[in-house]
């Protein structure tokens, strides 16, 4: 992930969201995403718009290093706003009011897994 953005991540533990600039070779802007850190080894991005994991993995080919990139089969929920814990609250319950800002929390609602986080 530190090849994806000039932003530090060593201090965002597992379950924390991190507002991040996705930047290529030369430092020019890719897109924005939410970064979400579910546990040392696994980050999910949420960006913006586009096509984002054909970049990713173009980077991960060219590293050097032994990682995945998959897209994976889950529904981001962001959280934006004051009301909205509270409104979520009817679908997802205390977790909804409990989770902190910028956290992160896997969830299933109906059968399907949700990536529940407050931005």
């Amino acid at each position: 992930m530190e090849l994806l953005t000039p932003r530090d991540l060593s201090d965002c533990p597992p379950h924390q969201c991190l507002y991040v600039i996705l930047s290529d070779h030369q430092g020019g802007t890719v897109n924005d995403a939410v970064l979400m850190r579910l546990a040392d080894d696994v980050f999910w991005l949420s960006p913006g718009d586009g096509d984002v994991i054909l970049w990713a993995r173009g980077v991960a080919i060219n590293s050097g290093l032994d990682v995945t990139v998959i897209e994976a089969d889950v529904c981001p929920l962001q959280l934006q706003g004051p009301k909205s814990p509270h409104v979520a609250y009817k679908l997802f319950g205390d977790i909804a009011l409990d989770l902190g800002y910028y956290h992160v929390a896997e969830l299933e609602l109906n059968g399907i897994p949700i990536a529940l986080s407050r931005t």
